[in-house]
This record gives C-alpha cells, structure tokens and sequence, in this order.
C-alpha cells in the first residue's frame, strides 16, 4: 500500500476541492495564475502566498513573504512587517513547519485541512560494519515523523490514520527532536547520517564486494571489481569517487548516493527501473552510465571518468567566466547530446556547470552532459527527502520557474532554460537571476525576472545574447521547446 496526502478545503471560495498526492511533489497557494490553488480574487492572499513540499506521508509548508501571513493551527507564520514591499518582505526566511495529519492552514479566507494515509514502510541498515546481502537485509517499520512544535494538537491516538514518532531507520531512535534542523521526511538520525555520509568510501567498498558476491552467486560477473583511488567530491546525499577497473586499468567514476528517507523496496524498483532507461543513452557528448546497483538506503552509480574536470571547474581557471569562442563550443557540444537525450524523450532536470564534464584533450576539451536522470529520478521517488525547502534544496540558479509550479511533469523546454542559464554563467559569472544575500531563493524563482544578458557582460555579441535571452523566457512556451532548436538557432547565429 502507498502513501497518500491529501489537502481539502473546508472554507472559502474554493470550498470541497481536494489536491491528493501519492509521490514526492509541490503545491502552491496564491493569486498568480501558476498556482495550484489560484484564488485571484481574494485580496487577503498575496501573489505566492505559501508553498508547501509534500513526500507522502509528510509534508512541508513555508509561508513565500506573504503580506499577511499564513496561519498553521492558528499560530501564525511569515507576513511582511508594516510598510515591507514584496522584494523586502521576500527576502527574509521564514520558519518552515513540518505538518500532520489533521493539521489546519488558513490564509486569507481560505481554510486547509491536511490528511495523510501512511502506509508502513521498511528501512534497511546500511551500516558498513554490518550490511547484509541483498534480500537479507533486516527491516524495520518507519512510521512519518511529525514535528511537535509546541502548540497543542487534536489527539490522533484514536484515528485510523494515527501517525506514530518517527525512527532511525539504523539505531531506532525518535528523531523528532530534530526535525527543527532537519527535514521531516528524513528516517536516519543525525549522527548516523553523519556516521555513513562521513566515510562513503567505506560503504561504496563494502557495496561493491556486495555486488561481486551476489553476481558469483548467480552467474558471470557483469560489474568487475574496481579498486578505488580517491575521492573526486562530495555533495548533499553522498560523493563521487575515482576508481580502476581492476581487469584492464580503466578509469571510471563511482558515485554513491544516499537515500535520506528509508527506502521502501517498491520505490527501489521504480528507481532502478528509471535507471535502467538511462542506460541506453550512448552519445559521443554524454557520459555513459555503465552500470549501477544498490544495497540498503545506499545506490552506486559507475561511469566513464572525465579527466577535465567540469565547466565549473574550468571558469575558475579563467577566473570566473570563459572567453565567447570556448564557451560557444563547449554549449554546442553539450546541446548536441542534450538533443539527443530529448530525442529520446529522456528530460535531464539537473543542467548546471557542475555536470557538464570536460574530456578529451586538455587544449580542446569536449563536452560532456553527466548525471543523466539522477537526481530527477532520485528525488521522484522521495529518496532525495525534501529538496525544495530546507537545506538540501536544488539548485535554484539554474533552474526554470515552470521546474517548482509544475514539478513533476518535466519537459525538454525546462532543460533549455537551465543550459542558456548556465552558458549565461560561464559568460559573465553571473546567474541570470538575482538572488539578493538572504533571499529565499524559491521566491526568487517565482517571482523575479532574468536580467539580459548583456547588461552583466556589454562586450557579449549581441546575436549570441538575443539568443540566449530567449531561451530564457520565464514563459515556458515562449522559449526554444527543445535543445535543438537552442542550438540549431546559436549555430546560425555563430555561423558553425
């Protein structure tokens, strides 16, 4: 049985409608015409008036700089101080409170009662100490956690749909007395989080012999072993490695991620079965996946390794931006293989310079599109917890409006913002949005407008900028639709 999260409003102009919700997605309450719940009429409700973050069971809300707050079981939450602006009041970060099921929400005159229908879900220890075979692994039942946040509450001992305190997935223990730091969708307590993110080579090793171990077991190896050399980086929800393969000493990058929510074998399989897909793409400018495999609450994922490192890293050797000429080339190579992906109705979600690698020959790099699918297909099945509030949020800068007000159907128009987003970066060392210092950057995304191009670089050719400009239309449908109309229209401009 699946989770399921249901919001129904009691009260006001929308009253009986329901917005139900099965996976991880975002829903939106205002005036503005991309809201999901659109009530332009109401003058009590400002433009984007809270967002909330669901994850079935759990649910996240976050008041956007409303102008007159927005009010959880009466206690009243954001709104803009006397005489703030929009842009004023939107620039401070307002709390962000972890629901439960029969909590109320009111802003303006519009009343929201939230439901959730948990099923049990299952959590395995990835302890690299202690990690069993695949199929052995022990369970334990992880209930949704609902932060307590010291206001009284309706009982929920007696309903059916009665939440229990949430537990480590690993040791056991109540993590509800952290959720004021951490995300409620998350089923590993602080220190075991920190415990396995701390050594994730220990785990990707352990993870590995797992793999050869139960391949032996079943028939001719298909994942050689691989001995690992060092670490390439680390992000949010594991590290990225540098690795041979042991029969011919070739070099592979190993990503290992880690799940922040138990992960429930349903949900596993629709993952693994995503990945599956991604592994068809073979295209001269997109890094290849060559297999992957996971254990526990821990996924691997090996690839070809780039030795140039990525386009991030190559606009810190230029000193924050790369001359026209190289970065036309580089954005060329990467909408080719972008082009490509499309073309296979594949949709990447993730484009920044970070994952656009570099190969090749050092005085004439290639470019090379990575982490195909990833992160998308990561966060769509709730693996990733809650990446749009809190502090494991997505990369805002590069990211399209439509990515937040529509965030699970993600189409290739949303790839073109992120790719003119990022080539605008490697040209002026800017992002084409502002994100003033203590701005939330969702309200950024929603609200504000990207600044042309050439008024952060004047010395840009002015047909490369109305390019890009375009391709940067807060308008979905306005911009290029996929990456090779983006291209097709930079190469005659460029005249390639």
């Amino acid at each position: 049985m699946s989770n399921e999260l249901t919001i129904s409003i009691v009260e006001g102009m929308m009253k009986g409608q329901k917005f139900s919700f099965a996976e991880h997605d975002i829903f939106i309450f205002g005036r503005a015409g991309d809201c999901h719940a659109c009530l332009p009429h109401d003058p009590k409700v400002s433009r984007h008036h809270f967002l909330m973050e669901v994850n079935p069971p759990n649910a996240v809300l976050r008041d956007l700089g409303s102008l007159n707050g927005t009010y959880v079981n009466g206690i009243k939450y954001g709104a803009r101080n006397p005489g703030e602006t929009p842009e004023q009041g939107g620039a401070r970060r307002y709390p962000e409170i972890s629901l439960r099921d029969g909590d109320s929400i009111r802003a303006g005159d519009t009343v929201l009662v939230v439901s959730s229908r948990p099923a049990t879900t299952r959590g395995s220890d990835v302890n690299p100490e202690s990690i069993k075979e695949p199929g052995k692994a022990d369970a334990q039942p992880v209930s949704a956690n609902w932060h307590e946040r010291g206001v009284a509450m309706p009982s929920l001992g007696k309903s059916p749909g009665a939440i229990q305190p949430q537990r480590c997935a690993r040791c056991g223990k109540n993590i509800a007395e952290e959720i004021g730091e951490r995300q409620a969708s998350e089923t590993l307590c602080d220190t075991c989080y920190q415990q396995l993110a701390g050594d994730p080579a220990k785990i990707l090793s352990k993870l590995l012999q797992m793999a050869r171990k139960e391949i032996d077991r079943r028939g001719p190896p298909s994942i050689p072993g691989y001995d690992i050399l060092k670490r390439l980086g680390v992000g949010g929800f594991g590290a990225v490695y540098l690795a041979h393969r042991s029969g011919d000493a070739h070099p592979v990058a190993i990503k290992i991620m880690l799940s922040r929510v138990a992960v429930d074998e349903t949900a596993r399989q629709r993952f693994l079965r995503e990945i599956n897909i991604l592994k068809t793409l073979r295209h001269p400018h997109i890094v290849p996946l060559l297999d992957h495999g996971s254990v526990g609450t821990a996924f691997y994922f090996i690839m070809d390794y780039c030795a140039g490192g990525s386009v991030g890293d190559l606009m810190r050797v230029h000193g924050g931006c790369i001359p026209v000429r190289e970065a036309t080339k580089l954005i060329l190579e990467a909408l080719d293989g972008l082009a490509y992906a499309h073309s296979k109705g594949i949709v990447h979600r993730d484009i920044k310079p970070a994952n656009i690698l570099l190969s090749g020959d050092a005085n004439s790099p290639l470019a090379m599109v990575a982490d195909f699918g990833l992160a998308r297909s990561f966060e769509k099945v709730g693996f990733s917890g809650m990446t749009m509030t809190g502090n494991y949020a997505g990369t805002f800068p590069f990211m399209p409006r439509e990515q937040v007000t529509d965030f699970k159907h993600s189409k290739p128009c949303s790839d073109v913002w992120s790719i003119a987003a990022t080539f605008y970066n490697m040209l002026t060392g800017f992002y084409p949005r502002d994100f003033p210092k203590g701005a939330d950057p969702m309200e950024v995304v929603l609200e504000a407008k990207p600044v042309p191009v050439r008024q952060r670089n004047a010395t840009l050719p002015s047909n490369i900028a109305d390019v890009i400009d375009h391709a940067l239309a807060d308008e979905a449908n306005v911009r290029f639709q996929t990456a090779t109309d983006f291209r097709d229209a930079l190469q005659n401009e460029v005249g390639v």
